[in-house]
């Protein structure tokens, strides 16, 4: 709201890893009705980085401190009016916003977010997904998981994929849930699993969500024939094997060895 945005508005969140002020700003968009967008940044090169500005005529662009200064300097000089700044140094300015100053008018099918496609056959495409989405999504997850109860999500895949924004804003929208947020996928995933499995508060009915990807079990593989598994393999098997552990996966191609 300081730097004059408002509904409609796009905000580009250029984060090198999982962030928790990634969640918090998505979460501050919606009180003025501004969009997010996301950025690759595992594969964006500078050049993809400035065409996505230029499609969604983003107004503010927050960082962190794993942004090559040369890929900011080249932003800066290619779009002198972008307001560019480091996430973490603008929440401590942050003023609150008064709930008559919030956007009163946000409907289902206003964009929460836009998501661009991998532009594997040609440039990527900004998706605009809308509330009614993400709506959608809980009430999926919600109804084919059977959530009655406490939910933990754990979240390793980068936010830049539909399946981190859908699962997160998923955690963040229902009451009491908790969200476990990796900065990036680390053999640690595994042994927090089991933390989380054998904690006091974590009950038989306790919903423990973890969307994964084939990589992960590939990664699984090696720690087990190689010794190097953070935790005891029997109580890994505990922990995955308790009725309300769910592993989602999905989100890239599964081939039969994955199965």
């Amino acid at each position: 709201k300081a730097h004059g945005l408002s509904k409609g508005d796009c905000v580009m969140h250029y984060f090198n890893r999982n962030s928790y002020l990634d969640l918090v700003f998505l979460l501050g968009a919606t009180m003025l009705g501004c969009i997010p967008v996301t950025v690759n940044w595992q594969a964006d090169t500078p050049e993809r980085v400035i065409y996505k500005l230029g499609a969604t005529k983003t107004k503010l662009m927050l960082t962190d401190d794993g942004v090559p200064t040369a890929t900011l300097e080249l932003i800066r000089a290619k779009l002198p009016a972008l307001t560019v700044g480091d996430a973490e140094t603008f929440i401590q300015g942050c003023a609150a916003i008064t709930n008559e100053e919030m956007c009163a008018d946000l409907s289902s099918s206003d964009t929460r977010i836009v998501i661009f496609t991998s532009g594997t056959t040609g440039m990527p495409k900004g998706v605009q997904l809308p509330y009614s989405s993400y709506d959608c999504n809980r009430s999926t997850f919600e109804d084919f998981l059977q959530v009655t109860d406490d939910m933990i999500a754990v979240v390793a895949n980068p936010m830049h994929h539909t399946n981190s924004t859908a699962i997160t804003d998923w955690a963040s929208r229902r009451p009491g849930a908790k969200l476990v947020l990796f900065a990036v996928y680390t053999t640690a995933y595994w042994s927090t699993l089991v933390e989380l499995a054998a904690a006091p508060t974590t009950t038989d009915s306790t919903k423990i969500i973890c969307p994964s990807v084939s990589k992960h079990y590939d990664f699984l593989e090696g720690l087990i024939s190689s010794g190097k598994l953070p935790c005891e393999l029997s109580a890994l098997k505990h922990a995955l094997g308790r009725p309300n552990t769910h592993m989602l996966l999905g989100s890239a191609p599964v081939g039969p060895t994955t199965v």
